[in-house]
């Protein structure tokens, strides 16, 4: 490798190899096919310096120019790669309890989650992540919350769904598991969450790695997040492989009392109350107007000034 040659530039020894891999066929080596384009993507980043600039980016400048290169990996399995979409296992769950109640209307639908990223096949949800744009060692709170609170959240309520769609089976249940990229700048590490005994969720997380600025780190440090990303995309292909099993399954017509496998209902995540948005407006010349109209005014001191006025009018006028 780079290494074993010191005398040679380090890109345009990535080039020279980049050019040797290959060709793969997409329909019968896709991890590989998938793998050579990503790395001559970032190749070419390396060659245009496109890193240079990276403390400026947005989060969608992120997405564009790193994550979404991750994406192709899932492809090859029929699962959708969908940004920012509304997350359809949080949203059933905060949506449960409308219903005809013979009292009341039926409640409206209520705002769910939008993670960065869900892993969608066959309308069920097998995978989600989150970014930030933090650069820095130090977490800030986005990170923290987003990594500890909302990403498990979110998790639970996909696996949930899977259960349910397997008829709460245990033995299904066992056997499948969600993944979740926390994604930090330029930094990315994956939580993998599955329930193997009791009625407990696990979740296990990796390392956190890093995405190298400098084409030099391209091997030790740019090769892993790939192995990370082919580690999840394995992850779901396994419980895509579970749901389908059970689904090609001969369904017979069985009440519920009939059963015969051991079913499995976890508790769900707690729903927080919706508290009202509030929003600052800027203090303009119609809002100072619209203040001023509001002010409550004595109307009992106005008449009372006024009183005397039209009395002595009224008097003045008589005869």
């Amino acid at each position: 490798m780079y290494k074993d040659h010191p005398q040679a530039n380090a890109l345009d020894f990535l080039i020279e190899i980049t050019n040797m891999l290959g060709p793969y066929n997409p329909r019968t080596q896709p991890d590989e096919f998938k793998l050579v384009a990503a790395i001559q993507q970032f190749v070419g980043y390396y060659a245009d310096g496109v890193f240079a600039g990276v403390e400026s980016w947005s989060e969608q400048d992120l997405v564009t120019h790193v994550w979404s290169v991750l994406d192709r990996f899932f492809h090859p399995l029929g699962v959708m790669t969908s940004r920012d979409r509304t997350c359809l296992a949080t949203s059933q769950r905060m949506d449960s309890d409308r219903a005809v109640t013979g009292s009341s209307e039926v409640k409206g639908k209520k705002r769910s989650i939008r993670p960065d990223l869900v892993l969608l096949k066959n309308c069920l949800e097998y995978g989600c992540s989150e970014l930030g744009t933090n650069l820095s060692s130090v977490s800030d709170k986005k990170e923290i919350v987003e990594t500890q609170l909302h990403n498990p959240k979110t998790m639970k309520d996909m696996l949930h769904c899977a259960i349910a769609k397997a008829g709460n089976e245990e033995e299904v249940a066992r056997m499948l598991k969600i993944v979740c990229f926390n994604e930090t700048g330029l930094s990315i590490s994956l939580s993998v969450m599955d329930c193997p005994n009791g009625y407990v969720n696990r979740i296990t997380n990796s390392k956190n790695y890093e995405v190298p600025r400098e084409p030099e780190l391209m091997v030790s440090q740019l090769f892993p997040v790939f192995k990370l990303a082919l580690t999840a995309k394995i992850i779901v292909e396994n419980s895509v492989a579970v749901i389908n099993k059970h689904l090609l399954k001969e369904q017979e017509l069985q009440f519920d009392f009939e059963a015969t496998s051991t079913k499995l209902t976890l508790p769900s995540c707690l729903t927080a109350p919706i508290l009202p948005i509030t929003r600052k407006r800027k203090l303009g010349n119609s809002e100072s107007a619209v203040a001023s109209s509001k002010r409550p005014t004595n109307t009992s001191a106005t008449s009372s000034k006024q009183s005397p006025k039209t009395n002595s009018v009224a008097s003045s006028s008589s005869p």
